[in-house]
């Protein structure tokens, strides 16, 4: 897409070139999958996806795909598709996140258990890594809960890490076992808007838990 036309009616809130840092998301399902999508939509052009999953017929209804991506590796066929949507070409990796492939300045974390977020942050938590924030989304059925943690926050990363006792579980569900479209859809939106927060260096709060059965919003 042409930069100075397709993004003139967002120019005031956020442009391309204010979104060219890099961005991993770990994971392509329910929330991964519209999250690589708002993210390229809204200008985003260095984006690593991992997934080493493959899409099945139930994943049709509330993720990113469509009828022809069946079968394919999930990281694959959301290639194809956004840069068929958005001229963004992904960088796709058919893979669980065990080490850098590239060096992320935002990391998503959209997988389905805490085992894996807990293996993820055993990784992000070296004092090598170079990430800065991290947004997790976990979602089940009506309740999404965003958690952020920055690596110039000290406190918000020892928080965050209290989040993975698996003896206090957020959900005694899988994450995105009870998705539907407008429960992904907003996860996607609200990982977007972070981004842009991320990129414009706005205040945020470091957890925020949506109820779409009531329509509320917390944060803490």
């Amino acid at each position: 897409m042409n930069s100075s036309r397709a993004y003139k009616r967002q120019s005031r809130i956020i442009t391309p070139k204010e979104l060219a840092f890099p961005i991993a998301v770990i994971g392509a399902g329910g929330i991964g999958s519209w999250a690589t999508l708002a993210l390229a939509k809204m200008g985003c052009s260095n984006i690593a996806v991992y997934d080493n999953d493959i899409v099945e017929e139930h994943n049709l209804p509330s993720q990113c795909f469509s009828l022809s991506s069946v079968g394919m590796k999930k990281v694959d066929a959301l290639q194809q598709l956004i840069q068929e949507m958005t001229g963004v070409d992904i960088h796709a990796y058919p893979q669980p996140f065990q080490t850098y492939t590239t060096t992320p300045d935002v990391i998503i974390c959209a997988v389905d258990s805490l085992e894996q977020r807990r293996e993820i942050w055993n990784i992000l938590k070296r004092p090598i890594a170079p990430w800065k924030l991290l947004i997790d989304v976990r979602m089940h059925h009506n309740d999404i809960r965003v958690l952020l943690a920055s690596r110039g926050a000290p406190f918000s990363l020892d928080q965050y890490e209290r989040t993975l006792d698996p003896s206090r579980p957020v959900d005694p569900g899988k994450c995105t076992e009870r998705s539907v479209i407008y429960n992904t859809f907003v996860c996607g939106g609200m990982i977007a808007n972070f981004v842009k927060k991320f990129a414009k260096h706005e205040r945020v709060s470091l957890s925020y838990t949506i109820d779409l059965a009531t329509v509320s919003i917390y944060h803490a």
